[in-house]
């Protein structure tokens, strides 16, 4: 017999005293699994940082399977809640807010997804936030890169004369 177990979650812990003492169990031959996972990520780049009411911001997810095999996955965006959602690349949809590409890599590959941001002229706050996951064969995994988007604030530099003493 042959007992194939994969960690699901980092920092699992497995009962080595409890599976060792077993006298039931011959851990003799315990084996990785012939087909290891694929681990698929994803990381976001934004166009800026800064948003103007009005305007709109690229966002570019650069998805990668990190494992040897290939993988398919989910990945979901959710943008701040009230702003346009555009030009979304490579079979993605909208629904209720959120963004969803269906994705298959193979090992070692990578492949880029985008959309557009439209900023609602009257928006009302300050900040605000994306959030996403790619959900694949080791469960939800948060999306890394820019998710604080700051609004652009005039400070007023050259609304005064300045005058120069030496």
């Amino acid at each position: 017999h042959v007992i194939n177990w994969h960690m699901r979650e980092p920092n699992s812990r497995v009962d080595w005293v409890g599976i060792t003492s077993n006298p039931n169990l011959d851990i003799s031959s315990i084996q990785a699994p012939e087909t290891p996972l694929s681990i698929v990520v994803a990381s976001r780049e934004l166009s800026s940082s800064l948003f103007t009411p009005g305007e709109d911001i690229q966002v570019t997810l650069k998805v990668e399977n990190r494992g040897a095999n290939q993988a398919s996955a989910v990945v979901q965006e959710t943008p701040p809640s009230g702003w346009g959602i555009n030009n979304i690349s490579g079979g993605g949809t909208e629904s209720d807010g959120t963004i969803t590409w269906n994705v298959t890599l193979e090992g070692g590959q990578s492949s880029e997804l985008s959309y557009t941001l439209a900023v609602p002229s009257d928006v009302s706050v300050e900040t605000a936030q994306i959030s996403g996951q790619v959900v694949g064969d080791l469960g939800e995994i948060e999306i890394t890169g820019g998710s604080t988007l700051l609004e652009a604030q005039d400070i007023g530099i050259f609304d005064q004369a300045i005058d120069w003493y030496s």
